[in-house]
Parts: C-alpha cells; structure tokens; sequence
C-alpha cells in the first residue's frame, strides 16, 4: 500500500504527521435559494462542497514546532496538496487554517522541549 502525501505550501509534511495520516470531510456551502417548498419537501441550494482536512501531528521539538506554525501563518492562504477521496486524485487547493492545537506534556529531551500531541485542521476556501 503506497503512502499519502500531503504538501503544504509546497514541503512535504507527511513525516509531520502521525502514520495513520489524515482525515478528509465536507462541507456544503448554500445559497439563498433552498428552503421548504409548499408540499413540505426540502430542497437545497449547494453552490460549493469545500474540503477539510485534520491531521494528527507527530511528537514535535519546541522549535520546529515553531518553524512549522510561523510557515503557515506566514501567508494569507496555504496551499495544499492532498489526496481527495471525492475525486479519487490529488487535488491542489488554498485553505483557510482552522484549528491548531499543541500539547505540551513537559518531556524533555537533550534540552529540547517536546511537544506530542496536537492537530491542524485545514478548510479548503
């Protein structure tokens, strides 16, 4: 079985995350144009299915860490490659970063701070 890959902004982050790799979910954008019809059926008006991805992170030093939060938030829109099961291929989108969480569980090691738990969630935009 071949693994994953997942870019953002153009480095490969696979080794970032934990070897279960990511979750990939939907949401729909609606428009104004759904509603209740008089017969009580419901209709919707999707204009847009938007991607979002979660990924678990790997333990992380204090530092790199760091490196990697400054990295996307360093521009307005991350660019992402991942693989999309809705279209069974690889898709490149600008997202918008949505959660980020670290946990810090106070393990050091050769005096480096080690965070090991954390994830980031990525809404295609």
């Amino acid at each position: 079985m071949m693994e994953k890959r997942i870019k953002i902004n153009g480095d490969d982050c696979a080794s970032l995350f934990t070897r279960f790799g990511y979750s990939v979910s939907y949401k729909k954008v609606h428009g104004n144009a759904g509603g209740t019809m008089l017969d009580g059926r419901t209709t919707e008006d999707v204009i847009a299915i938007k991607a979002i991805i979660k990924l678990q992170f790997m333990p992380f030093r204090e530092q790199d860490l760091h490196n990697f939060f400054k990295s996307i938030y360093g521009v307005d829109y991350d660019i992402v490659e991942f693989y999309d099961p809705r279209f069974g291929a690889y898709r490149t989108i600008e997202a918008i970063v949505g959660e980020l969480t670290a946990e810090h569980k106070f393990i050091n090691i050769n005096d480096d701070d080690i965070w090991v738990a954390g994830s980031i969630t990525l809404t295609e935009r």
